[in-house]
């Protein structure tokens, strides 16, 4: 039940959901999250990779099922200057078994000090970092890269340390 950030995959990802007829409203403020949706997947029973979790901020409308599944509409109110406005996200939940073939890179423990809180990061600012590499949405291999990482970052700060020194 542990959650990991997704850090790269290696192949092309087979969940776009352009290609699902769904266009998220980007919250121009929120510049983490430049695509503008959440998803989340999980392994389930430690073997298979399922599409978990997809939410976004949209406008009013109707959203297409994905796999079956439909979106429930969750509105938000809150107050700007004393006018009542509304956000309207949409959720997917247990969407689908993703059929991906290639490796994935995970992380958790994202050292604040070294890394922004914006984008993509890089796998040696995490505390645990893990290679998982499925074969048709089945996992087949996992190779912690934990202790690399450390070495890396233990090199990167006598590197910093000496330049800064001289």
């Amino acid at each position: 039940n542990k959650k990991y950030s997704m850090l790269a995959y290696e192949n092309d990802w087979l969940i776009n959901i352009d290609n699902l007829g769904i266009a998220p409203v980007v919250h121009a403020i929120l510049t983490c999250n430049w695509k503008g949706y959440e998803s989340e997947y999980v392994i389930k029973d430690n073997k298979y990779l399922y599409w978990d979790y997809l939410m976004f901020r949209a406008k009013e409308g109707v959203f297409p099922p994905i796999n079956g599944v439909t979106a429930k509409l969750t509105v938000t109110e809150f107050k700007v200057d004393g006018e009542t406005e509304k956000d309207y996200f949409m959720e997917y939940k247990n969407i689908m078994k993703v059929p991906y073939t290639g490796g994935i890179i995970l992380g958790d423990g994202l050292i604040r000090r070294l890394g922004e809180n914006q984008g993509y990061q890089y796998p040696h600012i995490y505390k645990e970092v893990l290679e998982c590499r499925f074969k048709c949405g089945e996992l087949v291999y996992v190779k912690d890269y934990s202790d690399e990482m450390r070495h890396i970052r233990k090199r990167l700060e006598d590197k910093f340390i000496i330049e800064e020194l001289s």
